[in-house]
């Protein structure tokens, strides 16, 4: 009776890490705000491994490599999340920086904040995901809330810190006072050019990033060259556990980077 509330007990804590487990993957991925699903990100965790140690298997003629490159598939969902995210960023920035511009530029002409923001959310000329985000801002401010407030929904819906940094400033010139939209203009200006900058310095490391990513894959192909050609070179690593956590281990610090 024991034994079987001790299992019962075990049975319902592992079940409760699971979904605590599963909940915060779920947070964690829909907080990037991205295209990217968590049934898909299980999915990848579940049949990746078992799709390249199968495929693996008959590749390297039944080698123990296939048991690592087996492993590799449980890092393959966070390896495309990190992809995502990163374009799904940069593309952000871009389209924020676009509408920045429109705003300052539609404050320039004369226009009240509510216009300009009302200008931005129907510019044909901008992304259709930004040009609904400051349709929402312009819903906020026509529904009577501060243009401080309606930025700041805005900043924590998409989680940007630079859209933080415009709702922080309009916060401080709500305290302070001053011509809201000349405020808004400079803010605007100054956070466009910072995005631009940041674009710039991104495009000059470009290569310099691409190369890092070359050299971290270059020693796994290598493993896997030998692997597939002449396996004595490998096997060596599998003689005994200490070789072959030293093998593991050099494969992880290559991953981590």
């Amino acid at each position: 009776a024991n034994s079987e509330g001790w299992n019962e007990y075990q049975q319902k804590m592992l079940n409760t890490d699971a979904v605590d487990f599963i909940k915060k993957q779920d947070e964690r991925i829909k907080d990037r705000g991205i295209n990217f699903s968590t049934k898909m990100y299980f999915r990848i965790m579940f049949t990746a491994p078992f799709i390249l140690g199968i495929v693996f298997f008959f590749v390297l003629d039944g080698s123990y490599m296939c048991l690592l490159c087996a492993a590799l598939g449980l890092v393959l969902p966070e390896f495309f999340l990190y992809i995502i995210t990163n374009n799904s960023k940069k593309k952000f920035d871009e389209r924020f920086a676009k509408s920045l511009k429109q705003l300052s530029s539609s404050l320039r002409a004369g226009m009240s904040i509510v216009q300009a923001v009302d200008d931005v959310a129907n510019c044909t000329l901008l992304h259709d995901s930004m040009r609904k985000k400051y349709a929402q801002i312009s819903s906020d401010i026509m529904m009577g809330i501060t243009v401080g407030e309606a930025f700041r929904r805005f900043a924590d819906g998409t989680g940007s810190p630079d859209a933080q940094d415009v709702a922080i400033a309009l916060d401080v010139q709500n305290e302070v006072g001053g011509h809201e939209a000349e405020v808004v203009q400079e803010i605007a200006d100054n956070i466009h050019e910072r995005i631009m900058t940041r674009q710039e310095i991104k495009s000059i490391f470009s290569s310099t990033t691409s190369m890092v990513w070359i050299m971290d894959f270059i020693p796994i192909g290598v493993i896997l060259f030998f692997s597939i050609t002449n396996k004595s070179y490998v096997d060596v690593f599998f003689g005994n556990y200490i070789y072959t956590g030293i093998l593991v281990g050099m494969i992880i610090m290559m991953i981590i980077g």
